[in-house]
């Protein structure tokens, strides 16, 4: 949105047409409203922030000599083929673009149809856009001065618009190729571009003569990789180039277009050479493959949640894939209170700062008796009850116990059942309140709390409840759980006042109902769920209906209405005026202008 605002205050010098584009703005923002307004909500309660990112600042500013990727395509080699030795990561990093587009955005600014602002404005939002991508002190201060979205975001990504304006303008050089055809205007990006391709070839074969070391010790062949792409692209620079030339030449307009049908021909080729070891693709079975263990913790279904111990372990992406359970995932936008309660089990303390993106639980066989309390009442709290890992890995050790119960083995893996688990719904009949993220905390995780009994809650309910250590009480109580994503249903059979706790996140938008009346739900052990109920039988029902997705659709559905109406009468439709302005003042067509937004009878 803030590309397509500069795009209006830089290319538009008509005040109605620029209201017009303004009001399509509003509108099409308006119209993602559904999307909008979950995704902030989903920002300010998630864990990222200008802290957590600062490895990412540091890590995907690019140094200048990245860029010559945008040129040479794979000069620093390729992931795909296990030889990449340049800045960063390749996938978040990679600036191909080639030297074709490179040398027909250049020939646009050599267009007489076209307006010089608007080639200008693309010209300098690549130029600008590739600048904040540079590492310097002066992007670093940008990206750490906490600007919401830009100083969370990995820094290279803005590429896209750096590629998006060259992209283009190239589109413009191509109109001005076929419509032109003057060996003057071409000759000179050619020249300039083919000249740069040389340079580089020539600095590639300096560095493998002298045998320069390569950056990354277990790649040596990288130099020689620099210079094979190198000559790669400029033999599809020069064969294009010579094509496009002979295409102005001839005489008959077929045979013009066969020549320039050869030269697409051959550019389409080497993109999808260079698209191939970008994105290689390798059967479904090496990604997922069947294993007796998978297949068992699969079947194991969505009210059972596991962990790995050492050795054993699912990465969090897989595991969601595979449909299996556990309690650590990957994502930015994770919640921040959960992130805070697992690291927390993790450190001991109050964490100052999360990480940015994971959510992982120390998994290793053999941690000190502080961590491993800590651990084991993380998964009480979490619900998990198997673990699973690699024989002579703890839980599995044959010297160990207390860990849980034997559930499955093979020759190399085992699953255990861990009884103190707490249920995914579960009941108490004690609660304590605790005000401060600390004391919440240190309570939760303190040995003498027992969370089979009790939940801590950060609000009081103001109800009395029967003060019962007497677990018989709560296993007498029945819960049925007919869960889905967007709605869970228990029945409830209650002996006396108490607690029905749910260990799922608490979060905006979920709503509970007992006996169909809507009651509060309480933040309970600090990241999840509790309802107050009274003694006897009752049905308890959680469904997710966030305020943010109904406002998000109210305004979607009314910026549609307002835009419907506006189409309605052709002449007031911001669309239709935008599109003849475009056509009259940037391409210089003939189409009719409405009379009341004809940029040469402006005010």
């Amino acid at each position: 949105m803030g590309f397509a605002f500069l795009y209006l205050i830089f290319c538009i010098d008509t005040s109605k047409i620029r209201i017009s584009c303004i009001i399509a703005l509003i509108l099409g923002t308006g119209i993602a409203s559904i999307q909008l307004l979950p995704m902030f909500e989903l920002y300010r309660l998630s864990a990222i922030n200008t802290q957590t990112s600062a490895f990412i600042i540091d890590r995907f500013l690019l140094p200048v000599s990245h860029f010559i990727s945008l040129l040479i395509p794979n000069f620093f080699g390729n992931q795909g083929t296990y030889n990449y030795f340049g800045a960063g990561d390749f996938v978040e990093s990679m600036t191909a673009f080639g030297s074709i587009p490179l040398m027909l955005a250049l020939l646009s600014m050599y267009s007489v149809k076209l307006s010089k602002r608007l080639l200008w404005f693309f010209a300098i939002s690549a130029v600008g856009a590739i600048a904040l991508s540079i590492s310097s002190p002066l992007t670093r201060f940008i990206y750490g001065i906490s600007i919401p979205i830009l100083s969370t975001s990995v820094p290279s990504r803005i590429l896209i618009l750096a590629v998006f304006s060259l992209s283009v303008l190239a589109g413009f050089g191509v109109d001005s190729l076929l419509s032109q055809k003057r060996i003057k205007e071409m000759s000179k990006p050619m020249i300039f571009v083919g000249s740069l391709i040389v340079f580089v070839l020539l600095y590639a074969l300096f560095l493998s003569a002298k045998h320069v070391s390569c950056p990354s010790l277990s790649i040596s062949t990288c130099r020689m990789t620099s210079v094979r792409t190198t000559l790669f692209e400029l033999f599809v620079f020069l064969s294009c180039s010579l094509l496009f030339l002979i295409s102005v030449k001839v005489r008959g307009k077929w045979i013009q277009n066969i020549f320039i049908l050869m030269s697409v021909f051959i550019f389409l080729g080497a993109g999808l050479y260079n698209a191939e070891k970008l994105l290689p693709f390798s059967p479904k079975e090496m990604m997922y493959p069947t294993s007796q263990l998978i297949a068992e913790l699969q079947s194991l279904g969505s009210s059972e949640r596991v962990f790995g111990i050492g050795e054993g372990k699912i990465s969090t992406n897989i595991a969601t894939e595979l449909k299996i359970f556990d309690p650590e995932y990957y994502d930015p936008l994770y919640i921040k209170r959960y992130g805070q309660l697992v690291a927390y089990a993790n450190q001991g303390v109050f964490p100052p700062i999360l990480k940015r993106s994971d959510v992982e639980i120390t998994r290793d066989s053999y941690v000190s008796s502080e961590i491993n309390k800590r651990r084991e009442r993380l998964l009480d709290l979490l619900s998990v009850t198997y673990l699973y890992g690699k024989y002579g890995n703890l839980p599995f050790d044959a010297s160990s116990h207390g860990f849980g119960d034997l559930f499955w083995q093979s020759s190399a893996y085992r699953i255990a059942k861990r009884p103190s688990a707490l249920q995914h719904a579960y009941l108490v009949h004690q609660y304590t309140v605790k005000n401060t993220e600390r004391e919440i905390l240190s309570t939760l995780f303190d040995p003498s709390f027992d969370p089979h009994i009790s939940v801590i809650l950060e609000k009081d309910p103001a109800v009395h409840l029967t003060d019962t250590s007497d677990l018989s009480t709560v296993s007498e109580n029945t819960i049925e759980d007919i869960a889905q994503n967007e709605y869970l249903k228990f029945s409830v059979t209650m002996s006396n006042p108490g607690l029905f706790a749910l260990t799922d996140n608490f979060y905006p938008g979920w709503h509970a109902k007992v006996d169909g009346k809507e009651t509060e739900i309480f933040r309970a052990n600090y990241s999840f769920r509790a309802v107050v109920l009274d003694k006897g039988e009752h049905t308890v029902e959680f469904i997710y209906k966030p305020q943010s997705l109904r406002n998000g659709v109210i305004l979607s559905l009314f910026s549609l209405l307002v835009l419907v109406r506006l189409a309605w009468f052709s002449n007031l439709s911001p669309f239709v005026t935008i599109k003849e302005y475009f056509l009259r003042e940037c391409l210089g067509g003939t189409s009719y202008v409405p009379a009341a937004f004809d940029p040469v009878k402006r005010d």
